[in-house]
């Protein structure tokens, strides 16, 4: 990592601090700066505003969860099925569970309240690519898979909000377990029922 991408990476980490204990309008670049290091000017060589820094992380994190869905898909020859969905569900479980502190703020702070839809329709988007490749033709199947995507990348969000709220008090493999057995049956092309 260069010395500019630590930088960056400490600004976002001591704003990160900061919004757990503050609002953000008590929030100013001089208190972010002072948990960086560095003089308060120098956060202006990555941000043009805190509001910048708000929206950096966000689509960073997206960026990064982007990153990993389509790695993993590459690793696996592009294929979703009933084996690699709960490989793919426990290595984002895994991510998340790892960035607890990240995640938790992001779902729990007023700031980033448009995080959640933001990572639903990251979600949605790589979820609508991937059933299209697997079922092709909707008429086939009794759930569009443009439906059928938009349902899961809702489901696995509301998962993630639900275990941002109890502050992450199941472990990452019992979650996803449960997780994959709601998922997997409503996965099926010929599953009527998405729910």
């Amino acid at each position: 990592m260069s010395k500019n991408q630590r930088t960056r990476e400490a600004i976002k980490s001591a704003f990160l601090n900061l919004i757990k204990d503050a609002d953000l309008d008590s929030i100013n670049t001089k208190d972010i700066m002072e948990i960086a290091g560095g003089a308060r000017s120098n956060f202006y060589n990555y941000f043009s505003d805190k509001f910048d820094l708000l929206n950096a992380i966000m689509q960073d994190e997206l960026k990064t969860l982007e990153r990993i869905i389509n790695s993993f898909f590459r690793e696996n020859g592009n294929v979703l099925n009933e084996e690699t969905i709960p490989a793919l569900n426990t290595i984002r479980f895994n991510y998340i569970y790892e960035h607890r502190e990240l995640y938790k703020v992001l779902f729990t702070s007023d700031c980033f309240r448009g995080f959640p839809e933001m990572m639903r329709s990251t979600m949605d988007k790589i979820l609508s690519y991937r059933f299209q490749m697997l079922f092709g033709d909707n008429t086939k199947i009794p759930v569009n898979s443009g439906l059928r995507a938009y349902m899961m990348s809702s489901l696995f969000v509301s998962t993630i909000a639900y275990w941002a709220m109890t502050d992450f008090s199941q472990t990452p493999e019992r979650l996803c377990r449960d997780y994959t057995q709601y998922f997997m049956p409503r996965f099926r092309p010929e599953a009527a029922d998405p729910f």
